[in-house]
């Protein structure tokens, strides 16, 4: 069939202005993109336009496209089906593309085409078999005759008395599940009480070493208290001696260390001539006192040197005169030669 419109014969049309026929909507020439752009504004060949048309021939080619279009449609579906025989359909609704190609917009409107998965379960309040006489059920057709008739007969025909077979079998089964409940519930009690045993045992055992803890915590702090207060009494009484030791102390050991001292910064050979000459006068003066008589005692003696006469004073002299014995001076023990100068 040729194209009848002029302006479209061997010219290159603009397609956003002019309106194409059938043959040249069917050439190669334009994309697929094109084509169902343009569909809508292709015309029949034998017309310029779809309103120039008798009615009765607009109507053919309607139902001719439509069915073509159907067709088209109909077969892309098919063969989108068989591609994607791989997926696995959980539902009526599942997609029927693979990963990377582009989905098809169509391929959800098409969903009654497929074959259901499941049947589906409806509930009505009417009956299905009203003005059926035959009905088939899972591959099996039954009359409805025979199930009127078999009705009838379970209504007019009395229960069947159980025989003795029947109860003995009834019994031992009974007395058989009996027995196996009975056992597991022995068993569920037995396990409940294995339970409350080691839990109880649990929680003694953990309590006896609380216990433990606690009275290794309370020895510990026992001992830490008791060498603490020993360590105080000793520090006690190491205080006590000390001021005692401090208390102890008189006039004569005061001055026999003032003297002590000052021997102490003569030079090596003067600190042994004062320690022989002291030695010599102190055992000079114990003969004379022992010598003297019966009439000197030794109380005498003490009261006489610990006079307040020669205590009066804080600072010693270099003479100290006592009663009843010669007078003794430092310069008599020490050469002026060897005598300090501490004045310097």
């Amino acid at each position: 069939m040729l194209c009848q419109r002029e302006d479209l014969i061997n010219k290159k049309t603009n397609l956003n202005l002019n309106r194409l026929c059938s043959v040249h909507f069917e050439n190669t020439m334009f994309s697929n993109e094109t084509r169902n752009r343009l569909c809508k504004n292709a015309v029949p060949s034998l017309f310029p336009s779809i309103e120039d048309s008798p009615n009765q021939h607009s109507n053919v080619d309607q139902v001719i496209n439509c069915k073509k279009r159907w067709k088209n449609i109909k077969d892309t579906h098919d063969r989108r089906n068989k591609r994607n025989t791989k997926i696995i359909r959980t539902s009526s609704d599942a997609p029927l593309y693979k990963k990377g190609k582009k989905k098809w917009l169509l391929q959800e409107k098409l969903s009654f085409l497929r074959t259901p998965n499941y049947s589906r379960r409806d509930f009505c309040n009417v009956d299905e078999n009203v003005g059926h006489d035959n009905i088939e059920i899972d591959g099996q057709s039954t009359s409805k005759d025979s199930e009127m008739e078999q009705e009838l007969t379970a209504k007019e025909s009395p229960p069947r008395e159980p025989t003795s077979m029947e109860n003995m079998n009834y019994r031992e089964n009974l007395t058989s599940d009996i027995e196996e409940i009975s056992k597991e519930r022995d068993e569920i009690i037995n396990e409940n009480m294995n339970y409350r045993d080691n839990f109880t045992s649990a929680i003694e055992k953990r309590s006896k070493e609380g216990d433990a803890m606690i009275n290794e915590n309370i020895n510990y702090s026992e001992n830490l208290i008791s060498a603490i207060e020993k360590r105080s009494k000793e520090r006690d009484a190491m205080i006590q001696q000390l001021f005692q030791t401090n208390t102890e102390t008189d006039e004569t050991d005061l001055f026999f260390r003032s003297i002590a001292m000052t021997v102490k910064n003569f030079p090596r050979h003067l600190q042994q001539r004062a320690k022989i000459q002291t030695l010599t006068m102190i055992s000079n003066i114990e003969s004379e006192m022992w010598s003297s008589g019966p009439s000197t005692s030794v109380s005498a003696i003490a009261q006489e040197v610990h006079s307040p006469s020669l205590c009066s004073n804080t600072t010693y002299t270099d003479t100290v005169t006592l009663n009843h014995f010669p007078e003794v001076k430092f310069s008599d023990v020490l050469e002026p030669s060897t005598q300090p100068n501490f004045e310097s």
